[in-house]
């Protein structure tokens, strides 16, 4: 279903707003500019308009994304890497992004605290310390890194 086809002001304007309102990748412009039924041109028009005015910044982006995924979502380095990815971030910056995850120095604070969390979900048997493990990792945060926590937690 796409939506009415808008003039390239207008599109502009809603760009800018929906810009405004938290960061966006390249990838989401192009999503809703198909959805505004543009033409390539004027989509790539618009992406160059954003771009010029500051709305759209691929590392600002990068950067924001990777905190709040860490923050809120408490992802690991991996699954954030995958997500900027899939949204076409540059490389250099998503180990921006990644670095600032170093930079707050909790990462494995953050790690134990999934796994303390989620170690009340399991019931007693043979399976849980594997169980704990898979969702650790399958949130993101390498395997080498979550045996090592595995070890320091008391079963």
């Amino acid at each position: 279903m796409f939506g009415k086809i808008l003039d390239f002001e207008t599109a502009l304007r809603k760009a800018q707003s929906y810009c405004a309102y938290q960061e966006r990748c390249e990838q989401e412009i192009q999503l809703k500019c198909k959805e505004w039924s543009l033409t390539h041109r004027d989509t790539q028009k618009l992406i160059e308009a954003l771009y010029a005015d500051n709305f759209l910044n691929e590392e600002r982006f990068a950067l924001a994304y990777a905190r709040g995924k860490f923050r809120i979502k408490k992802w690991g380095k991996i699954r954030i890497k995958q997500e900027l990815i899939s949204r076409q971030i540059s490389d250099i910056n998503i180990q921006k992004a990644l670095k600032t995850i170093d930079d707050e120095g909790n990462y494995e604070d953050v790690l134990l605290q999934v796994m303390q969390n989620k170690k009340e979900d399991y019931a007693e048997d043979a399976q849980k310390i594997q169980k704990l493990a898979y969702y650790t990792i399958s949130r993101g945060f390498e395997p080498e890194l979550v045996w090592q926590q595995i070890k320091s937690l008391d079963f």
